[in-house]
């Protein structure tokens, strides 16, 4: 250095800046020194003490001082670089066969589907006829089967998964057509036909009893006829026999007086 290199460089003769770099200063003949994070001290020769108590980084954990640096030893349920995150125990899911997971502190909790138990509901639960959790309204009956699957068996006005539901009536629009009567049963509903009608809404007119109501009407016009004729008949009888008892009255009258 210098103008005839009689000043001697100290950052290249000494190499005095151990944990950082060193930059000349020519006009006071000496040097400075530039450190690395976590050295300090005129040749960055001091370690940064970072979990002293006036700066302890980690939240929930211990800290552990390294060469210019540090590291968080985090408390159980916690992680992250500085231990201010909650470990989220359900990621990924622990519980297994379908069962839900449920993040605590430090912990999990699996509710598991019917059939199976266990923290990580992999233990099969025994065979039991009882439903354990299932509860069916209006009279529903609950069945479980042996893979520990629950159900209701609704009465026939209901349905849903607890019988929570009114089934609809299907003879609320009566589809019976023909003054038909309809009569509503389970899942479905069936028509009372009239007679003379048929089919599953009585849309058939039934041609055989078309036919019958045609002889009886036939059979009706003659026996009208019949009643019609055989007054007539009585009346001309009546009227023969009052014209008779008049003319045997007649005759006496006739003979007493030609005496």
């Amino acid at each position: 250095m210098g103008i005839y290199c009689e000043i001697l460089n100290p950052c290249v003769t000494e190499s005095p800046c151990e944990n950082g770099e060193c930059f000349p200063l020519t006009h006071l003949c000496t040097y400075k020194c530039k450190c690395k994070p976590g050295y300090t001290g005129p040749n960055c020769e001091q370690d940064i003490d970072e979990c002293s108590a006036n700066t302890n980084h980690c939240d929930r954990g211990t800290c552990v001082n390294l060469p210019g640096s540090f590291r968080c030893d985090c408390e159980l349920g916690f992680e992250g670089e500085y231990c201010d995150k909650p470990t989220d125990e359900c990621s990924p899911s622990p519980c297994l066969n379908g069962g839900t997971c449920y993040d605590q502190t430090a912990d999990f909790q699996c509710v598991c589907m019917p059939g199976w138990t266990g923290k990580r509901c992999d233990e099969p639960k025994p065979y039991s006829p009882e439903c354990t959790s299932h509860y069916c309204l209006h009279g529903g009956v609950c069945q479980r089967t042996p893979l520990g699957k629950e159900s209701c068996v609704c009465p026939p006005r209901f349905t849903g998964i607890s019988c929570e539901s009114l089934r609809p009536n299907p003879c609320s629009i009566n589809l019976c057509q023909n003054n038909g009567v309809c009569l509503d049963i389970l899942n479905s509903f069936q028509c009372f036909c009239p007679s003379g009608f048929s089919g599953p809404i009585c849309q058939f007119v039934d041609d055989k009893s078309i036919l019958m109501f045609k002889e009886r009407t036939v059979q009706n016009e003659t026996q009208r006829w019949f009643v019609v004729l055989a007054g007539f008949l009585v009346i001309f009888a009546v009227f023969g026999i009052i014209c008779q008892k008049l003319t045997q009255n007649r005759k006496p009258a006739s003979a007493s007086t030609i005496v």
